[in-house]
């Protein structure tokens, strides 16, 4: 079989597989189970090979494959649950009002910049900046939060941007005594949650 006659016949299998890249690629919600669809129907075409020819290869490559499916359905439920990948808000509601507005100052190598949190966890966070003029912050950032009466710091890196918002991935060397994780622990023990 030529490429062109596998590719006419099988234009509904290429336009799945062109909708589930595009979905992954933006981290998208749902894009889980348009992964799992276009996967599972690979799985039954090779089942039916398996099937037809009988060839123990095939078997193992079904089994090696599943095992590589389900690691990355892992990965990618973690990477669509993330606090920094989740604003909490859609892009017409970016200046909602949240009950309790956890402020924020974020320091970068191109500026300071004021905020409050919409999503967070102890690795993540999501920081809606509605006075953003201009550029987006970029690199390796410093993050104050004054809550408690205390100021809690926690050093990360951009890790995504979403209308007027920026999603921020905690890096783990924190040395200072009121970081990121405590201000969580503290958050989740009252019972402050996001919204």
């Amino acid at each position: 079989m030529s490429f062109k006659a596998f590719t006419l016949a099988n234009l509904y299998l290429l336009g799945l597989l062109a909708l589930t890249v595009v979905l992954v690629w933006k981290v998208e919600k749902h894009s889980h189970f348009f992964y799992l669809a276009f996967h599972m129907f690979l799985i039954f075409q090779f089942v039916m090979s398996f099937i037809e020819s009988q060839n123990k290869i095939i078997l193992i490559i079904i089994f090696l494959f599943m095992v590589h499916v389900y690691l990355f359905l892992l990965t990618l439920n973690a990477e669509i649950n993330s606090a920094s990948n989740n604003p909490l808000y859609l892009s017409n509601q970016a200046n909602l009002f949240f009950i309790k507005k956890l402020f924020v100052t974020i320091y970068s190598i191109d500026g300071v910049y004021e905020g409050y949190l919409t999503n967070w966890n102890d690795h993540s966070c999501f920081i809606h900046l509605p006075t953003l003029e201009g550029e987006y912050p970029s690199g390796k950032i410093r993050l104050i939060t004054k809550h408690f009466g205390k100021e809690f710091v926690g050093h990360g890196v951009i890790s995504s941007r979403y209308a007027e918002g920026i999603g921020i991935r905690f890096i783990e060397e924190q040395e200072e005594v009121y970081n990121w994780k405590l201000l969580t622990g503290i958050l989740n023990k009252k019972g402050i949650m996001p919204v």
